[in-house]
């Protein structure tokens, strides 16, 4: 569904930007924005840096399978934002691209 109206979109290149919540995003949306050719940076605004960002950016830049089959992501800048200042908590924005050389290190 989120390729088909990427593809609509007639555009040839799509920054797609996800805020998702404490537990991530569902693995049917991480698979649709890696399996979409068209979305070729992402922006990724995570408030658990330590935790589901992690899970997410495996998927997001692990090697190519059946069920992956768009180019994997590298990430290209991280950013650490305190929004909360005196505690410990912070967001983490990370700018990802496609790697579209085929390179993949794990």
């Amino acid at each position: 569904m989120l390729c088909m109206i990427v593809v609509s979109s007639e555009t040839k290149s799509v920054v797609a930007i996800v805020d998702p919540p404490r537990s991530g995003l569902h693995r049917a949306c991480v698979t649709a924005i890696r399996n979409c050719p068209l979305i070729n940076k992402l922006v990724y605004v995570s408030c658990n840096p330590t935790g589901s960002l992690v899970a997410d950016l495996v998927v997001f830049c692990g090697p190519m399978s059946k069920t992956l089959t768009g180019p994997p992501f590298r990430p290209t800048r991280a950013i650490p934002v305190d929004l909360f200042p005196s505690t410990s908590h912070c967001e983490m924005v990370v700018a990802l691209e496609r790697d579209v050389t085929g390179d993949v290190a794990v």
